[in-house]
């Protein structure tokens, strides 16, 4: 009603053709109503049998919980802000105010060389030692293609009793690791694999397999990474 247009309208009299004054709105010849009057219930509505549908419990500790976190991001987010802002000599960077800036504040940047699916165990070869091994894919989520070098190592608790590294990309067929006779013969096999390594492209992983070429007599005493 608000953009409807004012208008007013105007009762009186108006002149009849035979001269003879006519009312064009009687006020006096409706008929009268009772008065109805509605008194506020003193009751509760569930005294009177009328159900009130409230939310659950559940449903109110959710909501609750979820005011909370907006309630604890947007403090983080003002309080971020007002040490940038400090640490500028009290220059505002706009940029502080940004989407990303305030992403940045709740999720950590991606690492841009990850080792996935990575297992390590034993192969057993020909002269009847066996070789640590650790093998999974490298994946590259930075911007531009890489070599990747993968290095693992051996602890004894907090001391690193034997490392090993190797070029992604490059695998070797598993009757390479049966032919091995040697700690020699792993590091040939190793410089020999290194050769075929290729450059991973952004967004895309490829495999690696790193080898001991000594180890402990029981690698699953220690811990390794």
């Amino acid at each position: 009603m608000d953009d409807a247009e004012a208008f007013g309208v105007t009762l009186g009299r108006v002149g009849a053709p035979s001269g003879v004054q006519r009312e064009v709105l009687d006020m006096d010849g409706l008929p009268s109503k009772p008065v109805v009057t509605v008194a506020k219930p003193t009751a509760r509505p569930e005294d009177v049998g009328i159900p009130q549908s409230r939310p659950s419990s559940r449903l109110r500790k959710a909501l609750g919980f979820t005011v909370n976190f907006v309630l604890a991001a947007a403090l983080v987010a003002v309080l971020g802000t007002v040490g940038r802002v400090y640490l500028s000599e009290g220059r505002l960077d706009v940029s502080a105010l940004s989407l990303d800036s305030l992403r940045a504040l709740f999720v950590p940047a991606p690492k841009p060389l990850v080792a996935v699916d990575v297992t390590n165990g034993l192969y057993e070869t020909r002269e009847g030692r066996s070789l640590f091994y650790v093998r999974g894919d490298a994946a590259n989520h930075s911007d531009t293609a890489a070599r990747i070098r993968v290095r693992a190592a051996l602890y004894d608790g907090s001391q690193r009793v034997a490392s090993a590294e190797a070029l992604v990309g490059g695998v070797p067929t598993p009757e390479e690791l049966y032919g091995v006779g040697s700690p020699d013969a792993a590091v040939a096999l190793r410089q020999r694999v290194d050769e075929a390594a290729v450059s991973v492209a952004p967004g895309a992983k490829a495999p690696f397999v790193v080898i001991f070429p000594e180890h402990p007599v029981d690698p699953g005493a220690t811990g390794w990474s």
